[in-house]
């Protein structure tokens, strides 16, 4: 679940350069933190339109809820042989490769939802 916080308090984290989210949603669009800008509208820019700054919205409210987008990702590790011969080549069970590749369908379709998040 991500965690919402008020636009000052994200200008609050900023300005003691304290826990800065990479990425936030604010009125149903998402933007990434670009540390390299020091313009306040473009401190976050909408994610594929770097020249489309968050703070470019009409009748920004101080008290506005932002959606801070945590990276809940976890690595998917890699297949070991289940079986190695004494010619030292590897081979995997069939259930190990079937588990595999349902871990990963569910990895596709969860980037699939987060993609259609923003």
């Amino acid at each position: 679940m991500n965690k919402e916080i008020t636009v000052i308090d994200l200008f609050k984290r900023i300005e003691k350069h304290e826990d800065i989210p990479k990425k936030i949603k604010y009125k149903d669009s998402c933007y990434m933190f670009k540390h390299t800008n020091y313009s306040i509208d473009h401190l976050y820019v909408l994610i594929g339109h770097e020249s489309i700054g968050w703070l470019e919205h009409k009748d920004i409210n101080l008290f506005d809820e932002v959606e801070i987008l945590e990276d809940n990702t976890e690595d998917i590790e890699e297949l070991k042989y289940d079986v190695v011969d004494e010619n030292g080549r590897g081979w995997y069970k069939l259930d190990t490769i079937a588990d595999k590749v349902t871990e990963l369908i569910k990895a596709v379709n969860q980037i699939r939802k987060d993609l259609n998040k923003c």
